[in-house]
């Protein structure tokens, strides 16, 4: 996206010219070795087309995600909006409610079969393994619950 003051050519330009720097320093030292094995085994022409068309390939492709990034750019305040939206449909739905419900009324786990511990004469549950338990719960149909 261009910044202001810049072209859409100057602001192309500019990405590509940090996408290759980015290439070089994050693709070159897994692509070596790659290499270097194409160099010992004699291929010594191979071994630079091989180079050059792996980045020429990805340098297509950020010329190709340049203006993708930038639609991007203006639909996320409306994508962030409707994900919230969304998620406050589902705070608020009856689906919500009859989760929870089932979450409150699923039996407290044992000591025996979910590894609570003896404190004071009663049971303190495995915090870890009761969340489990209750995320199993939520997803369950309300007459399914054990």
């Amino acid at each position: 996206m261009p910044m202001s003051g810049h072209t859409w050519l100057g602001a192309a330009a500019s990405f590509l010219g940090m996408w290759v720097v980015m290439m070089a320093a994050m693709m070159l030292p897994s692509l070596i070795p790659t290499l270097w094995r194409y160099r010992q085994a004699g291929l010594g022409w191979v071994t630079a087309v091989v180079g050059v068309g792996y980045f020429f390939v990805w340098t297509v492709f950020g010329m190709a995600a340049f203006p993708l990034s930038a639609a991007l750019a203006r639909a996320t305040p409306i994508v962030v909006g409707v994900v919230v939206l969304m998620a406050g449909f589902l705070q608020l739905s009856g689906w919500k409610a009859r989760q929870l419900a089932c979450c409150r009324a699923a039996p407290v786990p044992c000591r025996a079969s979910h590894g609570g511990r003896r404190l004071g004469g009663g049971v303190v549950p495995n915090r870890a393994r009761s969340r489990t338990r209750m995320t199993y719960y939520a997803w369950l149909p309300p007459n399914e619950n054990p």
